[in-house]
């Protein structure tokens, strides 16, 4: 039943009521009128039909009322049910929403605690590891300043033998070097070989003399008019003084 319904019950209820009051009213006025022309004043004494009209009024009035009352009643009940619903609903999504948002945030707390994990395991695995490295890196280190210091103590001994060495070398040579000299120089092949050096030596310098401004054809006769001249000297003259060098030392 709408609202509008409701309000023309209402109005209409109270227009019979205010109808039946003027009634019972006017009945009223009649029957407290005891003098009259006519002298019957016995016949004015009976009820007044208007009386019974405003009783016969008042009585589905009342009815209505209370049927508008009910119904306004009913209607309210409803409204409160719908809205009772309404809340319940509301009340339930409201309790999912808030279950929900319990489970997202427990899900991201966990999720964001999985990962905090993950990395202090592999931030403790790289400081592991760097550990491990500093410590190998510190005992290699060790290693090569004990390498350094025992290849310095082997160097001072390399060089003072070695000063010893030399020491004892140079003292060798400046005790035997004039006894080999005065040896070579009476060695009979070292004459041999000092001599062929020096007749290299001259032949070199003839063949050079005679290759100044001469053909190879004038060059040639020389040659064959001088019989102790090596055509070859030019060429051996080095290999023999280098020899004869190395015999010396």
């Amino acid at each position: 039943m709408s609202m509008s319904l409701l309000l023309g019950l209402f109005m209409l209820a109270n227009w019979l009521l205010t109808r039946g009051k003027g009634n019972v009213d006017a009945s009223h006025a009649i029957e407290s009128h005891g003098d009259n022309e006519g002298g019957l004043s016995g016949l004015q004494t009976r009820p007044s039909p208007a009386h019974h009209s405003g009783t016969v009024l008042r009585t589905p009035c009342i009815f209505i009322v209370i049927y508008v009352l009910q119904a306004n009643t009913l209607l309210r009940f409803e409204a409160l049910k719908e809205q009772h619903a309404d809340l319940a609903y509301a009340n339930e999504s409201f309790k999912d929403v808030k279950a929900r948002y319990k489970e997202c945030k427990k899900e991201i707390a966990t999720n964001r605690l999985e990962e905090l994990e993950e990395e202090t395991k592999e931030a403790y695995q790289i400081n592991s590891s760097q550990a491990h490295q500093i410590k190998q890196l510190e005992e290699a280190l060790k290693q090569s300043e004990a390498d350094a210091h025992q290849l310095r103590t082997e160097k001072e001994c390399y060089v003072v033998e070695a000063g010893r060495g030399e020491m004892v070398r140079q003292r060798i040579i400046n005790q035997y070097l004039f006894t080999f000299v005065r040896r070579l120089h009476q060695s009979a092949e070292y004459k041999r070989l000092l001599r062929e050096v020096f007749s290299l030596a001259i032949g070199k310098g003839f063949m050079d003399g005679i290759s100044i401004g001469r053909k190879d054809v004038d060059i040639q006769a020389i040659l064959k008019a001088t019989s102790n001249v090596d055509p070859a000297s030019s060429d051996t003259f080095m290999d023999a003084y280098e020899k004869l060098f190395d015999r010396s030392v």
